[in-house]
């Protein structure tokens, strides 16, 4: 393929379907069914995804701090998605310098579910405006967390932090 826009293009939907895949592996390589243990998924994903479509001069380390918390299929797979485009969202325009790059995922299980994906990046330039999303990306986080009934906040001092609450599900 030669047509850049058409690769990049590629690449975004073999990492979505990269994303819904790991979540069945993580699923059945389980002794649980039901459930899908994140820190498992996580660490299975972000290595992937980054090595997939890291640009050849930034190298970017990561750093993950996710304990005990499991998700259920209907959860796991839109967190994964988020996931996925959020950290498309840093790679691909983040970090234009390529020095000191981070992308810190962190999630938390208290009285709800607290999904929290940060760069120390550029952050977002002043002209987006994140009440008015235009990019497929963006668009497709605030979908999934709807489909989560879930909140965002997207804080952009220091890079650009994704905040993204939703209820615990019992099953």
């Amino acid at each position: 393929i030669t047509d850049e826009s058409f690769k990049k293009l590629v690449v975004d939907y073999q990492s979505r379907i990269r994303s819904i895949a790991l979540v069945q592996k993580v699923l059945h390589d389980s002794e649980n069914y039901t459930s899908i243990n994140m820190k498992t998924y996580i660490d299975l994903l972000l290595p992937h995804y980054i090595y997939s479509i890291q640009k050849k001069s930034v190298d970017i380390a990561y750093e993950i701090s996710i304990h005990d918390v499991f998700l259920s299929l209907e959860q796991a797979v839109p967190c994964g998605l988020i996931l996925n485009e959020a950290i498309s969202n840093s790679i691909n325009h983040a970090f234009k310098n390529g020095k000191n790059a981070v992308i810190t995922i962190s999630m938390t299980k208290e009285n709800e579910n607290c999904l929290v994906i940060a760069d120390n990046g550029e952050g977002l330039p002043a002209s987006v405006d994140i009440t008015n999303i235009e990019t497929l990306g963006l668009q497709l986080i605030h979908s999934l967390v709807k489909q989560l009934s879930g909140t965002i906040d997207i804080q952009t001092d220091n890079g650009t932090a994704f905040i993204i609450r939703f209820p615990i599900v019992e099953k």
